[in-house]
Order: C-alpha cells, then structure tokens, then sequence
C-alpha cells in the first residue's frame, strides 16, 4: 500500500470562560448547548446565503467558513474521503464536568 502523503496538522487548545447573568437551568451535558450556541451565532456572522436553511443547496458550500466548521464534506475532488456524505468535525468541545 503506498502512503497517502498529507498536508502538515496543525492543533491549538483554547480555553474561554462564559458567566451567566441570571439563574438558568442548564443540561447535565454542557456541550451540546455550547455548540448549538456558538453554531447558531457563528452562521449569523460568515453565512452569505441567510434565507437558506441548510447549507447542502448552497453555491457558496465548498467556500463558506459555517459548512467548514459545523458541516464539512469531502471536497469536490477528493479522493480518499469521496465516499463519504459527512466528514468529521475540526473541533472537539470539552465542556468541563458538572458540578
């Protein structure tokens, strides 16, 4: 089998801090609310075709930054991943234990 050669993989760790305003009953599991919400405010900001409401119709999907983050596919000429609708997400949201 020969290797497929890959670009060089770059990682960072972020780490931010969110406070709340006012009493809130929140999930046992922070990290599903957390990605909707950075999800829900991220495409208000990058999204070019707004009155859309999924990305897989969109002219812009291979270029805009939302379907990068939140709904990657393989690109057009892909070979490896070709077979695949969905590829994973660049991210891993680490939500900290409940307390």
């Amino acid at each position: 089998m020969t290797p497929i050669p890959l670009p060089p993989l770059t990682a960072h760790r972020y780490q931010f801090e969110l406070t709340l305003h006012q009493n809130a009953h929140l999930p046992t599991y922070l990290g599903a609310m957390l990605r909707g919400g950075f999800g829900l405010t991220f495409k208000r900001f990058v999204c070019m075709q707004p009155q859309l409401e999924q990305c897989d119709g969109c002219l812009l999907l291979h270029t805009c930054a939302y379907p990068a983050v939140f709904q990657p596919v393989p690109p057009p000429n892909a070979t490896v991943l070709s077979t695949h609708d969905r590829i994973p997400v660049p991210y891993i949201l680490e939500p900290p234990p409940p307390r």
